[in-house]
């Protein structure tokens, strides 16, 4: 998209009521699935994330931070804080027991890697809009990796807890401030991804998912 293109479009946007929004944000997804098999789906991508930047953007200086939305946001911070240290211990062990059959010269095992992912837990409705915002929603809100390439067993773990809060853009609302921390895992979801307070809010369930790839060589013996 030129930069004169991404002004007009986001001029267009700007005008839009949330509704409109909406619609014209699904009008663009359907088109997105359509182009995608036609390999033409960089600019329908750009408009779409757009347009869910700025449907969060409102919907976010509209919100009213009530005792209840926001013991609604610490319920989800607190779950995140236990997610992702259950995430990186279960990645802990599994590296360990890997690390330990590869030790132990496992006649299956010559290399492994381990990718652990915390997510939100996309629950399909009716909503399209639920589905778009699952499709955009980036990297994981929280993400370990562990492999054989170092024999320091924590030291293979690429990517550790936080000790400092990320009480930063939208986790820095005033009303938020009795919250005492905040992990990494919210600020990707109220910062780095398109959803709003009030999705947030909505966002029944997340997902720890741990995924091991085992590696098995065999070579072919060489009779000459």
């Amino acid at each position: 998209m030129t930069e004169k293109q991404f002004t007009s479009f986001l001029t267009k946007i700007e005008q839009l009521p949330i509704p409109k929004l909406e619609k014209e944000t699904i009008r663009l997804y359907k088109n997105y699935l359509h182009r995608c098999a036609w390999g033409s789906e960089r600019l329908a991508q750009d408009k779409i994330k757009l347009c869910l930047n700025e449907r969060k953007r409102r919907l976010n200086k509209d919100f009213t931070f009530t005792p209840e939305n926001v013991n609604h946001i610490r319920q989800i911070v607190e779950k995140l804080i236990i997610s992702s240290q259950k995430l990186l211990d279960k990645t802990n062990e599994i590296n360990e027991q890997m690390r330990g059959m590869l030790q132990s010269s496992d006649a299956f095992l010559n290399d492994f890697r381990i990718e652990a992912k915390l997510t939100v837990k996309w629950e399909e409705t009716d909503n399209v809009i639920d589905e778009i915002l699952d499709e955009f929603a980036g990297l994981p809100l929280r993400q370990f990796n562990a492999n054989s390439s170092n024999y320091d067993t924590v030291d293979t773990i690429a990517d550790k807890l936080d000790e400092s809060s990320w009480n930063e853009e939208e986790l820095s609302a005033p009303e938020l401030s009795e919250i005492p921390y905040f992990p990494y895992a919210a600020h990707s979801l109220f910062c780095h991804s398109f959803y709003s307070y009030s999705d947030c809010i909505a966002i029944k369930a997340f997902r720890n998912e741990i995924n091991v790839q085992w590696e098995n060589i065999q070579k072919l013996e060489n009779e000459n």
